[in-house]
């Protein structure tokens, strides 16, 4: 069974270890912005205790950026029940726009 998560201190290291390991740095660069993972909003999804999801996203003025998505099990809906997460948290987006 799935079971979505808040990233919180409960989990945020395993996020940050997460995106290193993924990205190849737990600093991630979008948009000409540096993000720093530990600093990251955003959801991991969770089967039997291990981590198969995680979206992170950053919000500036009323906007809500993705900043990075990954799963590790392909063809499950992951990563679309992930950005539904975001799209729905209240909060996240003052339009319901993230991207």
């Amino acid at each position: 069974m799935l079971e979505v998560k808040q990233v919180d201190n409960s989990n945020r290291q395993s996020v940050v270890d997460l995106i290193a390991d993924h990205w190849g740095s737990s600093i991630v660069v979008t948009r000409g912005k540096v993000h720093h993972a530990k600093d990251l909003d955003g959801f991991a999804v969770y089967e039997n205790s291990e981590m198969v999801g995680l979206i992170t996203y950053h919000i500036v003025n009323n906007e809500c950026e993705i900043v990075s998505l990954d799963s590790m099990s392909e063809n499950r809906g992951i990563g679309t029940m992930l950005i539904e997460k975001v799209l729905m948290w209240p909060g996240s987006t003052d339009a319901g726009e993230c991207g």
